[in-house]
């Protein structure tokens, strides 16, 4: 039996499907989690967090960029941090070179697991043997390769079997008749 009790599954449409509209969706959604659940109050640590999945690394979708306009937000500056399998890249390059890209990742991973910040955004990369026990929303910024892969990143919340919320944002295909 798969099913998981304290996970809550919430759909939200982007209309529209571009991705200004899906971005200010993500934005509206953070504060409304915000304010009801005051996930930013730091008291001797996090006390709950949240997984933001992203299907890439880089632009409009990726986990380096809203991690980024996540942060220039004043009411979650520097709130959340990124992980990815490989370095971003601005201009094509990549910001920092694979010895420091592992570095940074082994740190970011460690200081979301002590609760040193509670914002993660990630591709898929992130948490296979992440046993977090205060996540308490997870939000798909993008679809997942499968149900399957949703349903297995979506389930590293509520680990400690209270309840949590997952949220996917879908877009309407722009292509769509």
């Amino acid at each position: 039996d798969y099913t998981r009790k304290e996970l809550e599954f919430r759909v939200i449409k982007d209309e529209d499907g571009n991705s200004k509209d899906k971005e200010n969706l993500l934005f509206n959604l953070l504060h409304d989690i915000e304010n009801k659940d005051h996930i930013t109050k730091n008291n001797k640590g996090y006390k709950k967090c949240m997984l933001i999945f992203t299907p890439h690394v880089n632009g409009n979708y990726g986990c380096y960029s809203l991690s980024n306009k996540i942060n220039s937000d004043k009411q979650f500056s520097n709130m959340a941090k990124y992980y990815s399998g490989e370095a971003p890249k601005e201009n094509k390059c990549p910001i920092m070179n694979d010895k420091k890209f592992g570095e940074y990742k082994i740190n970011v991973q460690n200081e979301f697991q002590e609760n040193k910040f509670p914002i993660m955004v990630a591709t898929k990369a992130f948490g296979m043997g992440v046993d977090k026990q205060n996540i308490r929303y997870t939000i798909h910024f993008g679809l997942p390769q499968s149900i399957e892969s949703f349903y297995q990143e979506a389930g590293r919340a509520g680990r400690d079997k209270e309840k949590a919320v997952c949220y996917l944002l879908n877009s309407r295909d722009k292509n769509a008749k």
